[in-house]
């Protein structure tokens, strides 16, 4: 038991198979239908559904008719259509089609694509049918209780699908900045503007392997047929549309990563491992599969593995990965490496806003690990100000009386 732990095994329990699977998304969070409420993902009334897109169509057409005052029918919501351009931030003409990706909360899907220009037009859809990799989304929870990864910008928004979702460009070896969508309610058809893509420094890693652009048609079908039937939550039939998209291409490392994430879904954890190590082979610079073996590695406490796979994913990709940073800062925690567990806390408290308090939490564990007890205690009372409801609030409240009590307070 490390120094201050206490509960020990409710933090470790972070790890394990169905905390990663039932919240997360890191394994099998493939994609989201329709609202939320608060409980299920942390956010009330922003939950939103998107389609994977051809060309510059996303989605497939919501029919409903709107009740004469112009506001939603029963039958759900008017459609949306938004379009704008992206451009390269030095002017220079685009790498090629870009994807159009939303973030809501913390979920990422792609929703259309850019043409070579740069214009791209989609209709925000009512039925989803992408997914993000581990990088990309993600809650913790518990078997007894759940600290949510998924943020929140509601209040008067009501069920307005963009209240919580900005829009961004996606290729291989480029980021882009944002653009918030916040604003943009009560239109049907609205351009979102111009969205900068940079090229990023070479050797960092990518969420889209370059691979996938010199996938077979039947392969490209099967991989997203296998997304589709595993945003339907048909984990068995994703499976098999996921193998024949291997079967075809096996170059395609994105293929090899969604297919690791549906087996470990379906508790083929060995098969999982290795098709991500499959993907890290064809494409030692995507970031998911990095993240995965990760994931398994704290999943069996193999925590020196872990630590490697993660370094490796933050470092490909040290901006985007706050799940990542969590789970390596976890891991040199139960190595006793209390210094780096420190500073990967610290980096996922910098880059996820505040949206799982459990880091707090795990940092002062660190701290007090560290004989930092004036910084523990305050990360105490961070964590029992933002999640008064968690399981672990009352052995948080315990090691902060204790500390208040040899600091004098």
């Amino acid at each position: 038991m490390r120094p201050g732990l206490g509960m020990s095994p409710a933090v470790c329990v972070l790890c394990a198979k169905r905390a990663l699977i039932a919240a997360m998304g890191v394994v099998c969070m493939w994609g989201q239908t329709g609202t939320t409420t608060s409980g299920t993902t942390g956010t009330s009334g922003t939950g939103t559904s998107t389609g994977m897109a051809s060309g510059t169509s996303a989605g497939s057409t919501n029919t409903t008719t709107p009740s004469a005052s112009g506001s939603p029918g029963a039958a759900g919501p008017k459609p949306i259509f938004l379009s704008g351009i992206v451009m390269m931030d030095d002017g220079s003409p685009l790498p090629g089609s870009v994807d159009i990706q939303s973030i809501c909360g913390t979920f990422r899907r792609t929703m259309g694509h850019s043409g070579v220009s740069g214009s791209f037009g989609f209709q925000w859809s009512s039925t989803s049918s992408a997914f993000g990799d581990a990088s990309q989304t993600g809650r913790i929870s518990t078997g007894t209780g759940a600290a949510s990864l998924t943020g929140s910008r509601n209040g008067s928004r009501g069920q307005d699908p963009l209240a919580n979702c900005d829009l961004l460009a996606a290729f291989p070896g480029y980021t882009s900045a944002k653009v918030s969508l916040y604003d943009l309610g009560g239109q049907d058809n609205f351009d979102v503007g111009t969205i900068v893509l940079h090229r990023i420094a070479v050797g960092e890693g990518h969420s889209v392997s370059a691979l996938a652009l010199r996938a077979p048609k039947e392969a490209k079908k099967s991989f997203e047929k296998g997304i589709n039937l595993a945003a339907a939550n048909k984990a068995a039939e994703a499976l098999v549309s996921f193998e024949k998209a291997v079967v075809i291409y096996p170059q395609y490392a994105d293929a090899w990563l969604a297919l690791g994430k549906v087996q470990w879904q379906v508790g083929h954890k060995d098969e999982a491992g290795t098709s991500f190590t499959k993907s890290v082979e064809l494409d030692n610079k995507l970031v998911g599969p990095w993240q995965e073996l990760g994931y398994l590695a704290c999943d069996e406490s193999r925590w020196e593995d872990a630590v490697h796979y993660l370094d490796q994913a933050v470092r490909l990709d040290p901006l985007d990965s706050p799940i990542a940073w969590y789970f390596s800062a976890l891991a040199y925690y139960n190595m006793g490496h209390f210094d780096q567990a420190e500073r990967s806390v610290r980096a996922e408290l910098k880059l996820d806003h505040g949206l799982n308090p459990r880091a707090n939490y795990l940092l002062g564990l660190v701290l007090i690990a560290r004989k930092d007890l004036q910084g523990a205690a305050q990360a105490l009372r961070n964590y029992i100000a933002a999640a008064p409801g968690s399981p672990e609030v009352a052995s948080a409240r315990r090691e902060l009386s204790r500390l208040e009590t040899q600091l004098g307070n």
